[in-house]
């Protein structure tokens, strides 16, 4: 969580080398909270920090993520969000077809809530979300639309909470508020000014 939590910081640098996005200094401060916060809720784990090749696997994708947000911001002027969602979702979908092996076994198996979650799962946090997402890049800053991710640490307490009736330590509360600071400092109205 703690490398996901960065791609935030990855995007804002990618969108600064790559699109050559003006971030203020209170911008680059405001990176700097959100990593603090993002390192808070690391410690407030148990678990902690750990180095293996699953590690390598996820800075991979959370650098991959960063780039498919700057690498699609010349895209949106070109292409509504909804086309853009298309063409990036259905090849996304055909290069799984080779991970598919026993699907159809797997499926006639699955339980009704076990396929419910599935169907949530494609249509919401996958189709849903990249549609709304390219909608607010498409109207954005990379490191303004990117900077929102650092509410997702407390969306999940809230989702957590509500459905699982769990709540974080109070130091990854804590962490949690620190992200969202960070991510105020980027997009206040003085980052947003030196940005325009």
């Amino acid at each position: 969580s703690f490398l996901v939590g960065q791609v935030p910081v990855f995007s804002i640098m990618l969108a600064a080398a790559i699109l050559r996005e003006r971030v203020a200094v209170v911008g680059w401060i405001g990176v700097g909270v959100g990593i603090v916060g993002t390192v808070v809720m690391l410690f407030a784990d148990q678990a902690g920090l750990s180095i293996n090749i699953g590690t390598v696997y996820v800075l991979a994708a959370a650098i991959a993520e960063s780039l498919y947000f700057v690498l699609s911001k010349p895209l949106l002027t070109r292409y509504s969000s909804m086309e853009l969602n298309l063409y990036v979702t259905i090849p996304g979908t055909l290069m799984m077809l080779p991970f598919a092996g026993d699907l159809t076994h797997q499926l006639a198996s699955a339980t009704t809530p076990n396929l419910l979650i599935l169907v949530y799962l494609g249509i919401f946090p996958a189709a849903v979300a990249y549609l709304l997402w390219n909608y607010a890049l498409a109207r954005l800053d990379v490191s303004a639309s990117t900077s929102g991710l650092y509410a997702l640490p407390l969306i999940t307490i809230l989702i957590s909470f509500a459905f699982l009736h769990e709540l974080p330590s109070l130091l990854g509360l804590v962490g949690g508020v620190i992200s969202l600071i960070g991510a105020a400092l980027v997009n206040n109205r003085r980052a947003r000014t030196a940005r325009a």
